[in-house]
């Protein structure tokens, strides 16, 4: 586990250079933190990254060279980010306390997710390809969506089952796939709204 002051010396993001077999080489990029959890960048300029880690977000504008922590305090364990293909200024984070988002490129944030709402703890989260502003989330208890930026949210039938991961069918935009903790894989065809076992 992470112990606040220790060195992080080869944690954070690296980049592959060359791709030689064994003789591959890699590059950090960027400051150290404490755990990466994820990944995202905007689809119409690869120089603008988005790190999900530790200690909250963090953005690069030119690549990697650089970097900034973007949230406030109160944003932590993050644990999952995108951003929204079809407004590439959305911005959605997966939380230990809930999900959050931008919708400035990541110059500001806000809790998506109300203070009272139960089982917030958000592992995955999925931006929709086909509908600006629709969110997928695989929590603590469940799936979770919203059809309007995080302004609303809805349960599906998968509830009760802690999710981990979250995946949307590249093709076929109304089938996704969950992963759950104990109780295997679950598909909706449907977007998202019902599921199914799979056996």
């Amino acid at each position: 586990g992470y112990v606040v002051g220790s060195q992080l010396d080869g944690s954070g993001l690296a980049r592959l250079n060359r791709l030689q077999g064994a003789n591959s080489t890699w590059e950090l990029l960027g400051f150290s933190v404490p755990r990466v959890s994820a990944i995202s960048f905007d689809p119409s300029n690869a120089s603008r990254v988005f790190l999900a880690n530790g200690n909250g977000l963090v953005r690069s504008l030119d690549g990697g060279a650089t970097w900034r922590i973007v949230t406030p305090w109160q944003v932590t364990e993050a644990q999952d980010i995108m951003v929204d293909p079809n407004d590439v200024n959305a911005i959605y984070a997966a939380t230990a306390y809930g999900i959050w988002g931008s919708q400035d490129g990541g110059d500001s944030w806000l809790r998506l997710t109300p203070t009272d709402m139960m089982d917030d703890y958000t592992q995955s989260l999925v931006v929709d390809h086909t509908q600006r502003g629709r969110i997928i989330a695989g929590q603590e208890g469940g799936v979770r969506i919203s059809d309007d930026r995080g302004a609303t949210w809805q349960e599906t039938t998968l509830r009760g089952i802690e999710v981990m991961e979250v995946a949307q069918d590249a093709r076929r935009g109304g089938h996704f796939l969950a992963a759950t903790l104990h109780d295997g894989l679950y598909r909706s065809t449907d977007g998202a709204r019902t599921w199914s076992a799979i056996p």
